[in-house]
């Protein structure tokens, strides 16, 4: 692999993307049973799960027009994704994980594809980021793992800011809050209709996203 930007690892096992700007557009897919995720090198993401038919629980910051999940579609500055900020306290310097949207020039990264999970390593300014996902067998569920390393042999003083862009879920009715009680940010939404029978068909809709966390955060903030 040295000198090169991508090609196989690990026995032909992992698939690895070296820079986050040489193919821009690339991208892999994960699923399951309910549940389809698409993830692009840079870390913009569509996804879609069936109830029965299927249905986001990402959006754009706009109004969506229904359509397939395409390969290699494109993308654009507020495109919805799974980032991860990263904040120096001592001198403000910020970048993002994996690489959108800071699209800072990180000193090493990894865009790595394996048989059922994906993962990103990036390291700027000697702090080097872990960033994985996987999917359970039939949940809708998206099961992330974040891991920091200090690389530059002084002492630190991190933030971590997990983004998650919930996008315009609805013009009929939408919100988003923390609840300390489920230990995360729930989002709710009405799937807009205008004849009165398709509410008895909508209202059995899982209109709600979820991004749970494993530690109390020190903030938090649904916009």
């Amino acid at each position: 692999m040295s000198g090169t930007t991508y090609g196989f690892e690990q026995q032909g096992r992992r698939f690895v993307l070296r820079s986050p700007t040489a193919m821009p557009q690339a991208s892999t897919f994960l699923w399951n049973r309910t549940m389809l995720l698409q993830l692009n090198c840079r870390g913009y993401a569509t996804a879609q799960f069936m109830q029965p038919e299927p249905a986001k629980y990402a959006h754009a910051p706009t109004l969506e027009a229904k359509t397939f999940m395409q390969p290699e579609q494109p993308y654009y500055a507020h495109h919805p994704g799974r980032f991860c900020y990263v904040k120096d306290e001592e001198d403000g310097s910020l970048f993002s994980v994996p690489h959108a949207p800071v699209n800072r020039a990180p000193e090493a990264f990894a865009f790595s594809i394996g048989q059922g999970d994906v993962a990103w390593t990036v390291q700027c300014d000697g702090i080097e980021v872990e960033l994985s996902v996987r999917l359970p067998a039939a949940d809708v569920a998206e099961l992330w793992t974040v891991r920091v390393r200090n690389r530059s042999g002084r002492a630190r003083r991190l933030s971590l800011y997990p983004y998650f862009p919930v996008g315009y879920m609805s013009w009929m009715n939408q919100s988003g809050a923390h609840r300390a009680d489920l230990g995360g940010i729930v989002c709710d939404s009405v799937t807009p209709y205008q004849k009165v029978a398709d509410y008895f068909r909508n209202r059995e809709f899982k209109d709600r996203t979820v991004l749970l966390h494993e530690r109390v955060p020190d903030a938090w903030e649904a916009n």
